[in-house]
């Protein structure tokens, strides 16, 4: 039997709907059963050519024949309903876990797995669910009690019955561990195929400008024949075990009619028990054959549940159990004190900021800046919490960022990245993420802001324009703009600019800055390597090696040799 005690704990509450489930398909199973006794007794009414019994028959027959589809059509609602619900149950606590683990998941596993764990994964679960636990069910309830009402018209008929049965059900099992092994291969197979996909189709134009579409297609080809054979190994164990219970049923069912029948003509048995026996005999073997169907379904997911299991155990490496729920107030100060920090990743434990003590006083618009591996970027994952200090602590409105909870930190900074998402859909939608209650009005004025609303309204559509997918159509320039007119919007207490206007011109990048500059009661930190961007910024941190090299107002920096090595590096 294919239980697995994870699974049963992640239906949670859609347990209870499976025990309905349950209910249903016995009460379908009591009126076929009902439906072999109206059919037995017709038939026997007119051998026996007993004209009221066969037209009280025929009325029986016709009334079970009615309750049977009511109630069939009622179970195969049920295990929609069913799997429905645990689909809908099982997304919602893979992306809560998600987004629990952030974009550290994504140095562990490749998006195309994850998104095959999401989509195929739990839809290859739903018949575990909704068919194959509810039949389990069943077929250990029915068939031993049909079995037992035969043993008492034909003892010689119920053993052959409970034989094939036994046939059917027990030696299959044998076969569920090298079946479970290749399915694991399969669904192994079947992840990195789809994170393969995924990227090739991504990565298009760089194929296209590289020249390498056929090298890349051949390595699909390849993955998908790899796929292909795993799929045909799992069949080949498969049909083994279909064709043993195909012929323990059939065999089983045959063998039991030819006893009663000769039982009957022995004068052993009536032949109205002869026809209870012969058409009963399916009735053994229908819950077997329904459990065999959902089997082959069920256990698909269940070489899918492994790496939903394993993705649910991924433990984030911050944990966040501060109770403080309340985000932090316009104008909040932010301050590092002696902070430390190095990679935790195997074999690279370099060390990326050291001892840096750093205050951005609330309300101030101040610039970090430095060249490429200065630990810029680092210091707003710290921020973010997307990983901890080895030592010290950063506070953002006096309070230490491991006092917030999740939603709290989240709620008390917008960050804008180099490389921010644009979502298929329309500019106000991509604008308004964030914000989903925000008018037009101030969609528009967010996008102002952004130096966004000019190039927006030239669009033939304007703020309804429908974007591609990651905003193709737009430019590199453009799609920042936009994505700092959606954290604009969001009014959050802290605003973070990680590299954001790497692809804007000087002038563009010198506009947004002034703007944020002259926001009040707003805290702003923006990341750059460009110096003369940032000369309206209150303040500007120069980091060097993972320290703070000086900071101060623009014209004080550019005097410092700090300064001038960053020119040199620039060039």
């Amino acid at each position: 039997m294919m239980l697995h005690r994870r699974l049963l704990v992640l239906a949670g509450p859609v347990l209870g709907w499976i025990g309905v489930s349950v209910l249903v398909m016995l009460l379908a199973s009591g009126l076929s059963i009902a439906l072999g006794f109206s059919i037995a007794s017709l038939l026997a009414a007119a051998v026996a050519s007993d004209a009221p019994g066969l037209a009280r028959a025929a009325m029986f027959t016709l009334a079970v024949l009615v309750f049977r589809a009511v109630a069939a059509w009622l179970r195969d609602t049920v295990v929609v309903w069913v799997g429905i619900r645990i689909r809908r149950r099982l997304r919602g606590v893979l992306l809560a876990h998600l987004g629990v683990l952030g974009p550290e998941v994504l140095t562990r596993k490749r998006s195309g797995e994850l998104a095959a764990t999401i989509v195929d994964g739990v839809e290859s679960l739903d018949p575990y669910y909704s068919r194959y636990l509810p039949s389990l069910i069943v077929t250990i309830l029915l068939p031993i009690t049909v079995v037992a009402y035969l043993w008492t018209i034909s003892p010689a008929s119920g053993i052959v019955l409970l034989l094939a049965a036994v046939i059917a059900t027990v030696p299959g099992r044998f076969l569920d561990a090298t079946l479970l092994r290749r399915g694991r291969e399969r669904w192994a197979q079947q992840q990195r195929l789809s994170a393969d996909f995924l990227d090739g189709i991504q990565a298009i134009p760089t194929l296209r400008i590289l020249g390498a579409t056929s090298t890349v297609g051949a390595a699909l080809s390849d993955r998908a024949w790899g796929f292909y054979r795993a799929t045909v190994a799992q069949l080949r164990v498969s049909l083994v075990e279909s064709g043993v219970t195909g012929f323990a049923v059939y065999g089983g069912a045959a063998t039991a009619t030819v006893i009663a029948g000769l039982g009957a003509w022995r004068g052993e048995i009536t032949a109205g028990e002869a026809f209870v026996v012969l058409l009963l005999s399916r009735e053994v073997f229908r819950p077997v054959n329904d459990l065999g169907a959902a089997w082959h379904a069920g256990y698909l997911g269940l070489t899918a549940a492994d790496g939903i299991d394993e993705f649910l155990q991924t433990q984030s490496t911050v944990v966040f159990d501060g109770d403080d729920g309340a985000p932090a107030r316009q104008g909040s100060a932010v301050h590092f004190e002696k902070i430390n920090y190095r990679y935790r990743t195997a074999g690279d434990e370099r060390w990326v900021l050291r001892n840096v003590d750093l205050e951005i006083p609330g309300g101030a618009t101040v610039a970090i800046v430095g060249a490429s591996g200065s630990g810029k970027t680092t210091t707003i994952r710290l921020l973010q919490r997307m990983d901890d200090p080895v030592d010290g602590r950063i506070l953002l409105d006096g309070r230490p960022l491991s006092s917030f909870t999740r939603d709290a930190l989240i709620d008390s900074m917008a960050v804008v990245s180099q490389h921010s998402m644009v979502f298929a859909g329309t500019i106000a939608e991509n604008i308004s993420l964030g914000r989903p209650d925000a008018t037009k009005a101030q969609i528009e004025q967010a996008a102002v802001f952004a130096e966004a609303d000019e190039f927006i309204r030239t669009l033939p559509d304007g703020y309804d324009t429908v974007l591609g997918e990651f905003g193709a159509g737009l430019s590199g320039g453009q799609r920042q703009r936009l994505a700092i007119a959606r954290a604009v919007l969001q009014d959050r207490p802290l605003l973070v600019l990680d590299e954001a206007t790497a692809h804007l011109d000087v002038r563009t990048e010198a506009a947004i800055t002034r703007r944020l500059s002259s926001r009040e009661g707003r805290t702003t930190i923006i990341i750059t390597h460009r110096l003369e961007s940032v000369q309206d910024a209150d303040a500007i941190i120069l980091l060097e090696h993972g320290r703070v090299a000086q900071q101060g107002p623009y014209e004080h920096l550019r005097a410092s040799d700090a300064y001038h090595r960053l020119e040199e590096a620039a060039r």
